[in-house]
């Protein structure tokens, strides 16, 4: 997992647009060294309602996901 929830400045610094679906954790980035394979995984996710190759990572979507805070582009709110 590459991303997940972002604040607006986090999403702007990554080029996100402004109605990402991680803005309301609602999505999920993942990246790995074979995506079409990974592609498939992800689509048997529970809830998932998107999942697509774009710009060399595979972005997820999904209902009633509450995704933490999660990527260091940018995005805060995970305290560790």
């Amino acid at each position: 997992m590459t991303s997940g929830r972002r604040t607006p400045e986090g999403n702007r610094i990554v080029g996100g647009v402004p109605n990402s679906a991680h803005l309301s954790g609602s999505a999920v980035d993942y990246d790995g060294p074979d995506l079409p394979a990974l592609l498939a995984e992800a689509r048997k996710l529970p809830g998932v309602r998107k999942a697509f190759i774009h710009k060399g990572h595979v972005h997820t979507e999904g209902d009633g996901w509450n995704v933490p805070y999660y990527g260091r582009n940018g995005t805060k709110g995970l305290k560790r």
